[in-house]
């Protein structure tokens, strides 16, 4: 108990830590990430913003229609450095949105990229959907 009187006395703003994860990485919006969705002729392209996340932290899931990303950042929290740590600003936290799309969309053929800590997905309409020029004899 002295033990953690003194360190309180001596790191006092560890003391709303926890208040500010809740408010952070908390279930609210939060925890979130801002995206711009974008439809022309041939798809649907949406853009996320990511920042500080790799590739291996992102996993993104089709299922029944809906499109989820899930960034990851929790598991750079178990890398600590050895020694005392001075200051700790960064947030280690799970993001993730949901998305429906219409049937229009190809599933099997959305591809995705990350340049910059900004995630592309192209969502390309399937062929059957795509409009058709007809010509008249």
């Amino acid at each position: 108990m002295l033990g953690t009187l003194q360190n309180l006395l001596d790191h006092p703003l560890d003391l709303f830590a926890p208040e500010f994860d809740r408010t952070l990485c908390g279930p609210s919006a939060a925890n979130t990430f801002p995206v711009d969705i974008h439809e022309d002729k041939d798809g649907i392209k949406l853009q996320a913003e990511l920042p500080g996340f790799n590739k291996s932290e992102i996993d993104i899931t089709t299922e029944n229609g809906v499109l989820t990303i899930l960034a990851d950042h929790t598991a750079a929290k178990a890398e600590k450095s050895e020694g005392e740590v001075h200051l700790n600003e960064r947030i280690y936290c799970k993001l993730m949105r949901s998305f429906f799309f219409p049937d229009t969309v190809d599933l099997n053929k959305i591809e995705a990229s990350l340049t910059n800590g900004v995630l592309a997905l192209h969502l390309p309409k399937r062929e059957q959907v795509k409009p058709h020029r007809i010509k008249v004899n």
